[in-house]
């Protein structure tokens, strides 16, 4: 299912505008703790294969043990657009604080972000569909996408072949663990994620509320095939 709200058009909140000939660069944020090394090397391949490159990946990691930390920091090392944020803290995993700290670091030049989990892998066509629907929306759109669980978690062991990958999916519920894409700017607009918004769900079900009363942005919901 897909909604849609009338995007603005050219002159409407000028200072928003995101011009995207030849400057559309998408920047990726992955907050994660203690999730399985494989998991995070299968989220970068999937965004290093994407037909239009992805301007840099941010990792960021909150608090994880030691030894994921380095398992972490050798997968980081094999993709020259990651970097690694290490966040020391003893309190318990806020995920929308790991994302703001990704949100905060990405560079000035990137128009897009794309927050992700470390469990998501995207489909090569992927940066190409959203610079498309970038481009129709005049840069003012907001993606709230939902994955399609891996039945077989042992493919990740292996380096995946796509069209494999694919055939070994079901739709998740559409309650939590949502992926974002939004404009940069729009982002440090609102502040970014609540940090307040702990639940399953609850981050990114609170920052798809706020687009949806911007009147200057399209807000779309997609349930198709893109990521796992």
């Amino acid at each position: 299912m897909i909604h849609l709200r009338r995007p603005r058009t050219i002159g409407e909140s000028p200072e928003d505008d995101v011009t995207l000939q030849g400057t559309f660069r998408v920047s990726a944020v992955i907050p994660l703790r203690d999730r399985p090394a494989k998991h995070l090397a299968a989220a970068l391949w999937g965004l290093q294969e994407q037909r239009l490159p992805v301007h840099e990946v941010l990792v960021v990691d909150q608090g994880s043990r030691e030894n994921l930390q380095k398992q972490y920091a050798e997968v980081i090392r094999r993709h020259p657009r990651a970097r690694h944020l290490r966040r020391e803290t003893p309190d318990r995993w806020n995920k929308p604080m790991a994302a703001n700290v990704g949100l905060r670091a990405v560079s000035e030049d990137t128009t897009h972000v794309l927050c992700l989990d470390c469990d998501m892998i995207f489909a090569p066509n992927a940066t190409q569909t959203l610079q498309s629907l970038s481009e129709k929306y005049l840069g003012q759109i907001l993606i709230h996408g939902h994955r399609h669980d891996l039945v077989d978690p042992e493919a990740l062991m292996v380096r995946p072949r796509w069209k494999t990958l694919e055939r070994s999916t079901r739709l998740t519920d559409v309650v939590g663990h949502p992926w974002h894409f939004a404009p940069r700017k729009w982002f440090w607009k609102v502040r970014g994620y609540d940090e307040r918004m702990w639940g399953r769900g609850a981050m990114d079900n609170d920052l798809t509320a706020r687009a949806e009363r911007d009147p200057h942005l399209a807000v779309l919901r997609l349930h198709e095939k893109q990521i796992l």
